[in-house]
């Protein structure tokens, strides 16, 4: 009697193995998005390296990918792959230059198989900790025609009042104050008005695609065609400037 109560145990156990498992593997069928999280980081920028990069929760159903010139830099979470640095430019050190390069001018070739990809600058790796798999999935599914997924500027309206902020660029030092005047009084001789929200770029989601990347490509040709360094001062400028659809722009207040 014994044996018998012991083997209607051990059915009714394995039934429930088998439906978990099988309940996993469709769950992890429903996963019908690629999405890849990428930063970098070169010359160990502002001593960013120094505040341990893998401080946030890891989530398996993304790829991370960590670009960077430091050959002792180790990781348990992102996929770390070393680049050369790019050459200087007469208004940024190839630090700088290869930060913009690889944040615009050519999105890292380990990331052209993936639909979606998530950028985070390396000083912000904490942000990670805000979001999940399935919540980016549901944004996505939720705005099926954007194509840029963005976090609010929480102090500046727009790019002339970002531009204007002396006190931030003498704090941090991160422009050339006449690269900047220039470029202002460029704007205002255009009458320009910003259309596209106002966004801070250290974190952001975009899908994957040719005309993404094409723009992004224009936000970097602009930035040394104007000897400026900061992208905030160039990329709303650029989208508005090539008729960027604003329904395909959203901001997230979730990021």
């Amino acid at each position: 009697m014994i044996k018998i109560y012991l083997l209607v145990l051990l059915v009714i156990i394995l039934y429930y193995l088998i439906k978990k498992i099988k309940i996993e593997n469709f769950s992890n069928k429903q996963k019908k998005y690629k999405i890849a999280i990428y930063s970098y980081n070169f010359g160990n920028y502002r001593n960013e390296l120094g505040k341990n990069i893998d401080k946030f929760n890891y989530d398996k159903n993304f790829d991370y990918y960590f670009y960077t010139d430091q050959e002792k830099l180790k990781s348990t979470k992102w996929n770390i792959i070393k680049v050369p640095l790019r050459p200087r430019t007469e208004h940024m050190n190839a630090n700088r230059v290869t930060t913009k390069y690889y944040k615009f001018k050519k999105i890292p070739k380990e990331l052209n198989q993936y639909d979606y990809i998530i950028h985070i600058d390396s000083g912000r790796v904490k942000y990670l900790n805000k979001i999940s798999y399935d919540k980016i999935e549901n944004i996505i599914n939720d705005n099926k025609e954007v194509l840029f997924f963005g976090r609010k500027q929480p102090v500046h309206k727009n790019i002339l009042h970002e531009a204007e902020s002396d006190w931030h660029i003498k704090k941090h030092k991160n422009e050339n104050i006449n690269n900047r005047d220039r470029w202002v009084s460029k704007l205002r001789n255009e009458n320009y008005k910003q259309s596209i929200p106002h966004v801070e770029l250290c974190f952001y989601l975009i899908k994957n695609c040719d005309y993404i990347k094409n723009l992004f490509s224009k936000v970097y040709d602009k930035l040394f065609t104007e000897k400026l360094c900061r992208d905030q001062f160039i990329f709303c400028y650029i989208l508005d400037k090539n008729n960027f659809d604003i329904n395909k722009f959203k901001i997230i207040k979730y990021f």
